[in-house]
């Protein structure tokens, strides 16, 4: 089928080179269709016969350079504007003006709060917020929430995910959704909060905060994307246990669930899953293979074990991950978080 290309340029007379997939790159010539947003740019165009939902790779090049200057963009969709160096499903901001750049919507001196009647305490978080969130007012987001939120942008002592410059990069090259994503910070009731009632903590208050309380407030409060499909949860070691707990007990609420180098040592939850049904859910999984344990790769291993037993497909709805030499800190996690959005969350 046909999928259309639409390119903002000041090129003079640029090219297309694209793959499908993988394999030589084929190049075409564009023609000009329309000028530009500002003075000295045009809007080119160009059609390519593609199987549909195949991940179109390309890149445009004239006798001054070539765009992107390395590897190249992805596209699945049948129409995509690339402006500015990203890539979009929708025409983006009109008419002179630049899309608004993501934004931590957070002052981390002073973070957001929320009070829970279930925990009884106040719970602070951090926001990032997409692309255009401010001018494409009419736009709604899917939304992922991660714990450990301290880390995920910042270095809170422990290193950081580093997670708004893979967002950035991932959606900019049309890799992963425009999304929003609401970090939680954890505490000195870490512990308890994440561990599974069958492990001996009190993660089914926590869960029942984060389905009842928390996605509530935040669906109230950003134009998000509220049902199930569109809303993930991801934590890494404790915060992995969590994800998959909280998302197996909520499933009406969360259809995303990414676990990275979880604390699978706890059998309890985990090994209750083998009297249990599948549920409708779309999991990543993973861990490193070094360090203390190693990463308890063979843990995660049994994981992914009773998830196939129970219906779970790999390729499907479940991705399981092994991070070669990486070991159990934030530093493997921030490497192996891309995979993680380009499962859950692909640009579609």
């Amino acid at each position: 089928m046909d999928r259309t290309i639409k390119y903002f340029s000041g090129f003079e007379q640029p090219e297309f080179s694209y793959r499908v997939s993988a394999g030589p790159f084929y190049r075409l010539p564009m023609r000009r269709v329309q000028p530009g947003r500002v003075p000295g740019e045009w809007l080119w165009q160009v059609e390519v016969n593609a199987p549909e939902d195949t991940r179109l790779q390309f890149f445009f090049s004239d006798q001054t350079g070539r765009d992107p200057g390395r590897r190249y963009y992805e596209s699945t969709w049948n129409l995509t504007y690339v402006c500015d160096g990203e890539v979009y499903n929708y025409q983006p901001r009109p008419s002179g003006m630049r899309v608004n750049p993501s934004e931590k919507a957070y002052d981390p001196h002073r973070l957001p709060t929320f009070f829970s009647e279930q925990l009884q305490r106040e719970i602070t978080y951090r926001v990032y917020l997409p692309r255009g969130y401010r001018q494409h007012f009419a736009r709604r987001y899917p939304v992922l929430y991660m714990l450990d939120g301290q880390n995920i942008f910042e270095n809170s002592g422990f290193g950081s995910w580093k997670a708004k410059e893979s967002l950035d990069r991932l959606i900019k090259r049309g890799q992963v959704a425009e999304l929003i994503v609401v970090a939680i910070d954890s505490g000195s009731t870490r512990h308890q909060d994440y561990v599974p009632p069958e492990d001996g903590g009190q993660a089914d208050c926590f869960a029942r905060f984060l389905a009842n309380e928390f996605k509530p407030h935040i669906d109230q409060t950003l134009r998000t994307k509220p049902q199930r499909e569109h809303t993930g949860l991801l934590g890494s070691s404790l915060g992995g246990v969590m994800s998959l707990y909280a998302g197996w007990k909520y499933f009406h609420k969360f259809g995303k669930v990414g676990s990275m180098s979880g604390s699978w040592w706890l059998t309890g939850f985990r090994d209750s899953l083998n009297r249990d049904k599948k549920r409708p859910l779309t999991v990543y999984l993973d861990s490193g293979d070094s360090g203390l344990a190693n990463d308890c790769v063979h843990h995660t291993q049994h994981v992914r074990g009773i998830l196939e037993t129970l219906g779970f497909e790999l390729g499907q709805d479940l991705h399981h991950a092994v991070g070669r030499f990486h070991e159990h800190n934030e530093g493997a996690w921030s490497k192996r978080l891309p995979y993680a959005l380009r499962f859950l969350f692909p640009a579609a």
